[in-house]
């Protein structure tokens, strides 16, 4: 069988020797084009960050570093205290794998961020 996009199995519905009724679904596929790395980063960072600025995404699973691309940096701050101290502001950063790279990365994989 084959599969109307390429991308990373994020789910089997069916296990072997299972009944499975005609022109169901058997997997759940992310497409390599909607995979993207999501992370905060404080706003001495954010400040500095742009749209198509290029990041390396480094993990354990990995086999080696994974060019990416910043395609969000949000407007709005969220406060954080991991301490109960005063809270400290943090933008959502959102990047994108090069497509020949993305299939290395899972979802909910950690994953560090090089800037």
């Amino acid at each position: 069988a084959t599969a109307p996009v390429s991308g990373v199995v994020t789910e089997t519905l069916y296990a072997k020797g299972d009944w499975v009724p005609a022109g169901a679904p058997v997997l759940l596929i992310l497409p390599v084009d909607k995979i993207k790395v999501s992370f905060e980063v404080p706003l001495a960072v954010a400040a500095h960050l742009q749209n198509g600025r290029g990041v390396t995404l480094v993990c354990a699973q990995c086999d080696g570093p994974v060019q990416a691309t910043i395609t969000y940096v949000s407007p709005f701050a969220t406060a954080q205290s991991s301490t109960g101290d005063a809270p400290e502001l943090h933008y959502r950063v959102e990047a994108r794998p090069l497509p020949r790279q993305a299939a290395l990365l899972k979802p909910g994989q950690l994953i560090t961020v090089n800037l």
